[in-house]
């Protein structure tokens, strides 16, 4: 929305509507169209903020706004390689890397993962995979998911002394 510009006829001055200074120039003519369209605008930005237009409150573009801008600072997020993005529905999905090296061969290596932020209500998931697998064979399992982290657990055929990059995922609410 901006100033009707391009119309002939309403008296703008520097750009904008005028009152008008009696002698030296006249008042804006506004037609009912442009007034139309102003109201019908700022009721469809009140109407999708949640409230119902009032004639006699004149706060309630400004309250809606705040009230919507509240509501989305809800759904945070860090996104780095460690992170997590809070959905409007309550779910999270949060997600990590972690570098590990090798136990000797066939030995089982759990690793603590905490979340990096805890879910308020559950864990209902998580996976992990392996990001580069030097070893002759190799397995990473993820188990014992709560609300703040889960272990992960990795055994590899290879010689110990390798990195192995592993990735996880998770979500809840």
């Amino acid at each position: 929305m901006d100033y009707p510009l391009t119309q002939p006829g309403l008296d703008l001055y520097l750009g904008k509507f005028t009152d008008g200074v009696p002698g030296v120039r006249p008042a804006s003519v506004i037609p009912s169209i442009t007034q139309n369209a102003i109201v019908d605008e700022l009721k469809a930005v009140i109407v999708a903020c949640g409230l119902v237009p009032s004639e006699g409150v004149l706060t309630q573009l400004r309250d809606g706004l705040n009230a919507t801008y509240t509501k989305l600072a809800q759904f945070g997020s860090l996104q780095s390689p460690n992170g997590y993005q809070k959905l409007p529905s309550g779910l999270i999905i949060q997600w990590g890397t972690i570098s590990i090296s090798t136990p000797a061969p066939n030995t089982l290596l759990p690793t603590a993962i905490t979340f990096p932020i805890a879910f308020p209500t559950a864990c209902l998931t998580v996976g992990s995979t392996l990001s580069n697998t030097p070893a002759s064979y190799a397995n990473v399992s993820s188990e014992g998911p709560t609300t703040n982290g889960f272990s992960l657990v990795f055994v590899s055929g290879t010689t110990s002394g390798s990195t192995m990059q592993l990735r996880w995922f998770a979500t809840g609410k």
